[in-house]
């Protein structure tokens, strides 16, 4: 078998004319029997022009081997895919003539960057190193800790104080200038001794959650700030789900994670008040299939009609996290490890979303960020200290060095 040549300019992504009729470099049978055609990339069927502009602000950098592929689906919709990986046995796998299953293996687990077709466009890349340097904002030389962004939390209850924690360590290790801690007044005395740079406050709570009395403080302090994000640890119960649904008529960027989210099971529709407001949903698999996520459909579109139908922005979370905005857009992450599968992680993620929308990040590049810089802290983590051994505190220590290589 030949092997996949890699040519081309690091940082080019050349787009193949889909009406090319050269004989492609190698074909095999996926998606149900329809045929593949591939090209690798610099090969002579290289057509820049011939294609519109992809939806995306950037063509994403490959590094390493990739190669265009056309997936003739039927003759109303075709997918333009560049298919990348870092390594090349992958590459080789997928071009055996032998071993269809390997090659739909190897496509699923590869990131698709460009989707089109003739009922609309969406755009599906992979989130690098390259696009999260170009989405954050630059860093004022002048700011102060006013400049960086106040962000307000709400969460812990009794039995989960380190949750909360966890959530405002992630949101100052983000680089946001202010983080407010919002916890039960029976959470309290341990929320304000573990936090040294996070200001905990206490609010009203009923049976060691928080109740509906805590509403109009937590709306005056919260007023102050650029972004509410709700959730990490805040428990369940019928007071403390009511006050979420209440809190989404504030008009600030929300973040809604863990119990925030399952305040919407059977209450979904509440959403829609929030239609032109920045709302971002972080759930993992569990909890989009309480709030009424289509379980059974593919990870990508599956996020990607949630997100459009309740105009929300949603980061699905696990492997080759997920990230879904209301006008179509979607991305996969290409950073994390398995180390990472502990419970407090997904808490970091959230403080860390919440303080660069907070900063000023445009609301999908924030999200699209995020998940590279929690899975790139993940990954430095696991290097370091192993999979096994490695915990949320160590992903927030490696936040800083995750931030650095993008700066």
């Amino acid at each position: 078998m030949p092997s996949i040549p890699h040519t081309g300019t690091k940082g080019e992504l050349p787009w193949y004319h889909p009406a090319s009729q050269a004989q492609p470099a190698h074909s095999f049978p996926v998606n149900g029997g329809r045929p593949v055609r591939a090209f690798p990339r610099g090969s002579s069927q290289a057509n820049t022009a011939a294609l519109p502009e992809p939806a995306c602000s950037r063509r994403p950098a490959l590094s390493d081997g990739g190669v265009r592929c056309r997936f003739s689906c039927s003759s109303h919709f075709f997918l333009d895919a560049t298919i990348y990986t870092t390594q090349k046995r992958n590459l080789q796998a997928l071009f055996s003539p032998d071993a269809t299953k390997k090659a739909e293996s190897a496509i699923d687990k590869c990131a698709i960057l460009y989707k089109n077709n003739a009922q609309g466009r969406d755009t599906v890349f992979a989130i690098d190193r390259d696009y999260v340097k170009s989405a954050l904002p630059a860093r004022d030389p002048a700011g102060h800790k006013g400049t960086f962004g106040k962000v307000c939390l709400l969460g812990g209850s009794v039995g989960y104080t380190g949750a909360p924690v966890l959530c405002a360590r992630g949101a100052v290790r983000g680089g946001c200038g202010l983080v407010f801690l919002g916890v039960p007044q029976e959470v309290w005395p341990i929320a304000a001794v573990k936090c040294d740079e996070a200001m905990p406050f206490p609010l009203p709570s009923a049976e060691g959650r928080l109740s509906l009395d805590a509403e109009a403080e937590l709306r005056c302090r919260a007023a102050g700030c650029d972004v509410l994000a709700i959730g990490c640890g805040m428990g369940r119960g019928d007071e403390t789900d009511a006050l979420t649904r209440r809190l989404l008529t504030m008009e600030l960027p929300l973040v809604l994670d863990a119990d925030g989210i399952n305040a919407l099971s059977g209450h979904i529709d509440e959403l829609s008040c929030r239609r032109g407001l920045v709302t971002v949903l972080t759930p993992h698999d569990g909890e989009l299939a309480r709030i009424g996520g289509d379980m059974a459909a593919p990870r990508e579109s599956a996020a990607s009609d949630f997100a459009v139908r309740h105009g929300v922005y949603l980061v699905r979370k696990g492997r080759r996290t997920v990230v879904a905005a209301p006008d179509g857009r979607l991305a996969v992450n290409t950073t994390g490890n398995n180390g990472m599968a502990k419970g407090g992680s997904g808490d970091v993620l959230t403080g860390l979303l919440a303080s660069l929308l907070a900063q000023g990040t445009e609301p999908f590049a924030a999200c699209c960020a995020a998940v590279w810089l929690h899975g790139r802290a993940g990954d430095l983590a696991a290097a370091d200290k192993g999979r096994r051994g490695m915990t949320p505190v160590d992903m927030i220590e490696k936040l800083p060095y995750a931030l650095k290589e993008v700066e």
